[in-house]
Formats: C-alpha cells, sequence, structure tokens
C-alpha cells in the first residue's frame, strides 16, 4: 500500500475540488458507531464485499490540513462497501485510474456500491484503487 501525504492548506484544497465540481455521494447516515461493526471510530474503512464482508483495509485520518493519497492497498479494485465512522469533518475521494467515482463525508456509509452509481458511467462496485482522505 502506499499513502502519499498531500500538504496543501485546508482552504486551498477545499477551493480546488469545489471547482473542479466534485460531487458529494448520497449515503445513509451512520449511528455514531462503526456502521459495519468491523471498523475503528476513528478509520476508514473499504470491503471487498457488499454488506462490508470479505476482507477490508483500514485507513487512519490525516492531521487537520492534511490529505493522504492512497493506493496499492489490497482491495483495490475489489471495493463493494465502505464504512466511514471518523469522528469530525474528513471527507474521502475515490478514484478509479485517475478516474473520479464518488466521494463519502465521515459518519456515512455504502452498503452495496454495485446500488451507486460512479461519476464515471455505471455503478461504482469493484472500480476503485485510489483513496484520497482530507
Amino acid at each position: 500500500m502506499t499513502r502519499r501525504l498531500i500538504t496543501f492548506g485546508a482552504p486551498v484544497l477545499v477551493a480546488a475540488f469545489l471547482v473542479a465540481g466534485v460531487p458529494n455521494a448520497q449515503a445513509a447516515v451512520a449511528a455514531p458507531a462503526s456502521a459495519s461493526g468491523r471498523c475503528a471510530g476513528s478509520h476508514l474503512c473499504v470491503f471487498q464485499n457488499s454488506s462490508f464482508g470479505g476482507s477490508y483495509n483500514q485507513f487512519t485520518m490525516p492531521a487537520s490540513g492534511r490529505c493522504v493519497d492512497i493506493t496499492g492497498f489490497s482491495t483495490a479494485n475489489q471495493v463493494s462497501s465502505i464504512d466511514f465512522p471518523a469522528p469530525g469533518s474528513h471527507q474521502a475521494w475515490f478514484y478509479d485510474a485517475g478516474h473520479f467515482v464518488l466521494s463519502l463525508n465521515q459518519n456515512h456509509y455504502l452498503k452495496d456500491l454495485s446500488k451507486d452509481t460512479s461519476a464515471s458511467g455505471g455503478n461504482a462496485n469493484d472500480k476503485i484503487d485510489e483513496v484520497i482522505i482530507c
């Protein structure tokens, strides 16, 4: 797994993503605890199967005002559900071969990506190979 720290100031980063027109994912609000019951409260988890099943990767939150770009994780191109119980105001953007797929705010989850639309067309299931968390 490759983690690359991006050190833009938070206002610059937010402005860059808003200018790029990054939409927010439509997601159900999770309870304060993890929706999956498997993801630590200060992390973002991507699961191989829908309904938070199978193998998963767990990513920690970057320091305030920083972003981390994560590639090469074991469930890349197999992600079928996402749990993001981390407290605070972090957001995650998900990509497939450099193309934006979807984004997700903290305290939200997506239980079955085959039912969520990808910004690049079709559904978002098995299309994530890069995660940026800010």
